[in-house]
């Protein structure tokens, strides 16, 4: 009554006249929803305006224009082109570059707005398929199955969603193992001139990384020799790296030199969005750019439309959800599941829009005679004139005008017992046993309620009340009216007839409708509210006030025939509408999301807190009841679980098995790693030079693009290791001049998480591959990730090196005898580490003759340690030179010394 009281007064204390209502206004959003579908329809085809080269300049014939980075297409000799936009020139005018020649488009040619950047397959079904930038196939194989597109445009993945673990990818290959570590999902910058074997090395690297480990690789070629991504297509066909009739390992992206730049400028993004989507246990997360799944974005598809138009889909939608729950009785919130599919009720509300003009918001809804007779006196309690401490004048706002009043009503879908119409037709009240023939309560609905109770040698009593909880409906409301306790909050006559001995004997529903969205939740308990208020008027279950003559015109029965006595001690009418009548249906909707978004984050954090605490207290009861709860939900779940286990043993019976060192393995939970190879990622920076140049922007340093740290950075940070899996990319660089300051290798170096350097002078003495020692790093080279004994021995190799580099010029100038006996035994060890770092590749093997080599990791250092030792010191520099590990040099040092003998 405090409350009541409170709320009286500062209702009173408002300035007197009509209250402004902002909300439920439909005709207000009908000029800037027109307009919307006015303008999105003349969008989508423009006409070529200027050809400049790979310039393309499209002239669209309404202000409303393809935003940056959308696809158009167009065609050309009969072949789709597609262009994509990159400036807006004003005047309706966009630029764009085209992703393939432009020798034959003409001014005056249609060009259609594909309303998404330039999508592409992904999915197993490209592994062992070429596919250009556009996502098309160019292997004359026919199309590429796939389920779904991608656009090759996507944010980069939150700092939160990355894995911080840091661990070793072996890849067999020697200087690389022992001197600059792969990380697995991490960024490896290979960098050299023309000619020092940068495709060689990367080829190698897909022979023992992807084959040998079984994992899946996408090889992208920007910019390099149509010759070499035919070479390489075959070779990987004689490997069985492409299977044409079987599992592929691989698949392969083209943009080759012959290219234009905007292709060459984004067949980088294709690849990583073709191996992106690889990730184990990613698919889901691959449908996020192409579907929008925030319930902010799945609500504008039906907030474009005013509420009016749709109300008939939102009633449609409530009873099909008040069927469901009554038929299978699942528990399941009903929040999420009562809002319907965005795109099931786009369709409802075109329907809506066909049957009549979008202006017009009247339509007429079937009625059953029992819904007619309660609506019509819920209306005129609503329209009773009676002062503000009595009735709350925001009913008269909410229900008073008969438009508004419909369109709550058609929403809410308000149901009624089937013997309610004679119970209100009769000229005599109801007997008291009418009440306990109500139906009782269910889950995922709001009602209004009765109330019966009763005490041996007492007249009988009736309480008329309503349950309007958002998330859990009537039954959190009826839970309190039970024999067992007297709960504090019961209604003041309940809780003192409980007290006098009288016991609850029924609980029966009056009407009842399916919890609504959020958008109409305030206006829907405004509508309950009033029901409440004519229940309880009509059956007399309130108490005596001085203001019953209000309702003479509307009472069916004299007091005195009644045989119950009222419980409800007010009337409802004069409470306050829980909610924000202010709001607009779009704004409640989106209030509600953001609540949601907020108490989810709340609960994960907490649930985090939680688990941390327990894993802290207590570390062998939290494993011990974390098994616990998985075996649990195995044995809910065995069937599930049975047929995941038996796709896993088919796919392990068909899938070719290869031993792996334990340090090689996937990660266990996460699957494989994907594998993307870049050659070469200097042509990704040179193309993106050329199409700033022809869009007409001031060139920065050496001629480079102003945009290069940003056209960089997007690119990798999207190549980076999540909790879902990881991607490993080996990025060939071509270094202009061999100048390492220039700005395209220098911009790609701050990226990379190891480098290796391809030296000129390396490969001019012969040593392949040509991998500088000194110049290569990688920050995997840490005691902390890769040991200590690894970690001792490469930096005793370098400091070796190091020592040999500098007693060079001492060397040169005055010869070896003027060494002493250490520098001597310093530079003989360094002269044969450096030999050692050669090694013989597999994919070389037809020019050099000599079978290539995998040498694990555990044998890589333990042969420098020996050659550091000086058990290497009595044989031959020779012997050391393209063998595998240090028993092979040892065979080969015997070879060459008994030859020696022979041969004198």
């Amino acid at each position: 009554m405090l409350k009541n009281g409170v709320a009286r007064f500062a209702r009173s204390a408002r300035p007197f006249g009509k209250p402004v209502s902002r909300a439920w206004q439909p005709k207000a959003f009908a000029p800037a929803i027109s307009q919307r579908f006015a303008s999105t329809d003349s969008a989508k085809e423009g006409k070529v305006h200027q050809v400049i080269g790979a310039v393309v300049d499209v002239k669209f014939g309404s202000e409303q224009l393809p935003p940056i980075l959308n696809a158009l297409e167009t065609t050309n000799g009969g072949q789709k082109l597609v262009l994509e936009v990159a400036q807006h020139l004003g005047e309706n005018v966009v630029r764009c570059i085209a992703m393939d020649g432009t020798e034959g488009l003409v001014r005056g040619q249609t060009a259609t707005d594909s309303g998404s950047p330039i999508m592409i397959p992904v999915g197993p079904g490209t592994l062992g398929r070429i596919i250009n930038v556009t996502g098309d196939p160019i292997d004359e194989r026919g199309p590429i199955k796939h389920e779904k597109k991608l656009p090759i445009h996507q944010e980069a993945p939150e700092f939160v969603d990355q894995s911080t673990s840091a661990e070793v990818l072996v890849t067999g290959i020697k200087v690389v193992d022992l001197l600059a570590p792969y990380a697995r999902g991490g960024k490896i910058g290979l960098f050299g001139g023309a000619g020092v074997g940068k495709t060689v090395f990367i080829q190698e690297l897909i022979n023992n990384i992807a084959k040998a480990h079984g994992g899946y690789s996408v090889f992208t070629g920007v910019g390099e020799r149509t010759r070499e991504g035919n070479d390489l297509y075959h070779e990987m066909q004689e490997t069985g790296v492409i299977q044409l009739d079987g599992e592929s390992k691989v698949a392969l992206v083209f943009g080759q030199m012959n290219e234009p730049p905007g292709a060459r400028a984004r067949v980088a993004l294709t690849g990583l969005t073709i191996g992106a989507y690889l990730f184990p246990c990613r698919p889901k997360m691959a449908q996020l750019p192409l579907v929008s799944s925030s319930p902010e974005e799945s609500s504008h598809h039906i907030h474009s439309a005013p509420f009016s138009v749709f109300r008939k889909a939102l009633s449609k939608k409530h009873k099909e959800h008040k069927s469901r729950v009554e038929q299978s009785g699942e528990e399941e919130r009903r929040m999420e599941e009562y809002s319907p599919p965005p795109s099931e009720l786009e369709s409802e509300v075109e329907n809506s829009e066909s049957e009549s003009e979008i202006s017009d918001f009247d339509f007429e809804v079937e009625l059953d005679p029992v819904q007619e007779k309660v609506f019509d006196i819920i209306h005129k309690i609503a329209l009773i004139d009676a002062p503000q401490w009595f009735i709350n004048p925001d009913f008269r706002t909410i229900l008073g005008e008969q438009e508004k009043f419909d369109s709550i009503t058609s929403a809410c879908s308000l149901q009624f017992p089937p013997t309610l119409l004679d119970t209100l037709c009769s000229p005599s009240p109801p007997a008291y046993s009418y009440f306990k023939t109500l139906p009782a309560p269910s889950e995922g609905i709001w009602a209004v309620y009765a109330v019966c109770l009763k005490k041996v040698g007492e007249k009988q009593k009736l309480y008329i009340g309503s349950g309007t909880a958002a998330e859990d409906g009537v039954l959190a409301r009826v839970k309190i009216y039970n024999n067992e306790t007297i709960a504090p909050n019961l209604p003041r006559m309940v809780k003192t007839a409980r007290r006098d001995g009288f016991e609850i004997t029924h609980v029966g529903l009056l009407c009842w409708a399916p919890i609504p969205t959020p958008g109409l939740v305030p206006r829907s308990r405004g509508l309950f509210l009033a029901a409440e208020a004519t229940f309880s008027k009509l059956f007399q279950a309130v108490v005596v006030w001085c203001n019953d003559y209000l309702f003479d015109h509307i009472i069916l029965w004299d007091r005195e025939h009644i045989p119950w006595d009222p419980l409800c001690s007010h009337f409802c009418l004069n409470e306050g509408i829980r909610g924000d009548l202010s709001l607009s249906f779009e704004e409640l909707e989106q209030s509600a999301t953001r609540r949601r978004k907020n108490r989810k984050a709340a609960a994960l954090i907490g649930a985090k807190r939680s688990r941390e605490r327990r894993r802290r207290e207590d570390l062998i009861g939290y494993r011990a009841k974390d098994v616990k709860m998985r075996n649990a939900w195995a044995a809910r779940n065995r069937d599930k679980v049975n047929k995941t286990a038996a796709k896993v043993r088919a796919k392990n019976k068909s899938s070719e098995r290869f031993r792996c060192d334990p340090s090689e393995h996937f990660r266990d939970g996460e699957g494989q790693d994907v594998l993307l190879f870049i050659d070469n990622i200097f042509r990704f920076t040179q193309a993106g030079a050329e199409v700033s140049a022809l869009l007409g922007r001031i060139p920065s340093a050496v001629g480079y693009q102003p945009t290069l740290a940003i056209d960089m950075g997007g690119m990798q940070e999207r190549i980076t290791t999540t909790k879902k899996g990881s991607i490993t990319s080996v990025q060939a660089v071509y270094v202009p001049a061999d100048d390492l300051t220039d700005p395209a290798p220098a911009t790609t170096f701050a990226h990379l998480d190891a480098t290796t350097v391809l030296s000129r002078g390396i490969s001019e003495l012969g040593i392949y591959p040509a991998v500088d020692p000194l110049d290569s790093a990688s920050r995997m080279l840490d005691a902390r990730i890769i040991g200590q004994d690894h970690y001792n021995t490469a930096t005793r190799v370098q400091q070796m090196l190091q020592e040999y580099k500098s007693l060079q010029d001492i060397i040169a100038i005055l010869g070896m005898d003027e060494l002493s006996e250490q520098d001597k035994l310093t530079v003989e060890r360094a002269r044969k580490i450096q030999r050692f770092l050669s090694q013989p590749f597999t994919v070389a093997q037809v020019f050099t003759g000599i079978e290539g080599k995998l040498v694990e990791l555990k044998d890589t250092i333990s042969s420098f340690k020996r050659i550091m030792d000086g058990e290497g010191d009595d044989l031959p520099e020779g012997a050391f030179y393209m063998v595998g590990n240090f028993e092979e040099a040892q065979e080969k040092g015997k070879k060459i010394l008994a030859d020696l003998e022979k041969s004198s």
